[in-house]
């Protein structure tokens, strides 16, 4: 019994102090917030990648991480919250989302967001922005349509973001939002 206390005890006080630093940031309020909750992801999609990591997670994350791996810790660093919405558009759902798109993109230039990539054609829009406050990046945004019909929103909220460490974090999935973040990133 003494056995289990000591185990569940310190379980317990990590998260609670991981919910209650998610309830210290208000994720929706912070400038480098893009709201994804409207881009719906087609029930006929195949390959869909939705990932929701915010400040309780990644608190988590850092606690449980490993002490040897510094990329791992670095990329954790500064970060309030990760969002990624992945998947495929048949034929009849890329207008849609080309809309939803004008309107991020819309948003962000109203938001003074900074444009690091902008690519269009007829086939394929690849957007990439980060908002900065002051001398510090707090928001990083990527958005991108290719000529498959793959449509990657990738938005990473944090205090002070670092670029190089955003790049080394969780890319090892492979054909993912996260590889395209990377590929746009290598372009620096």
């Amino acid at each position: 019994m003494l056995k289990r206390c000591l185990i569940v005890v310190p379980v317990l006080l990590i998260m609670v102090s991981a919910a209650s630093l998610a309830q210290q940031v208000d994720i929706q309020k912070h400038p480098g917030y893009v709201d994804l909750d409207d881009i719906r992801i087609p029930d006929a999609a195949e390959e869909i990648t939705d990932i929701d990591l915010g400040p309780a997670l990644l608190a988590l994350a850092r606690l449980g991480g490993d002490e040897d791996d510094e990329d791992f810790g670095k990329g954790l660093a500064g970060l309030l919250s990760i969002r990624v919405k992945s998947f495929e558009v048949d034929t009849e759902d890329t207008d849609e989302i080309r809309r939803v798109m004008k309107k991020i993109d819309k948003k962000l230039n109203d938001e003074n967001w900074t444009p690091l990539i902008r690519s269009r054609s007829r086939y394929e829009l690849t957007n990439v922005s980060m908002k900065i406050e002051g001398d510090k990046v707090v928001g990083f945004f990527l958005m991108s349509m290719d000529s498959d019909d793959s449509v990657s929103f990738v938005n990473i909220i944090g205090g002070d973001l670092d670029l190089e460490s955003i790049k080394n974090f969780g890319l090892g999935i492979s054909d993912s939002a996260l590889d395209s973040l990377e590929k746009s990133l290598d372009k620096f």
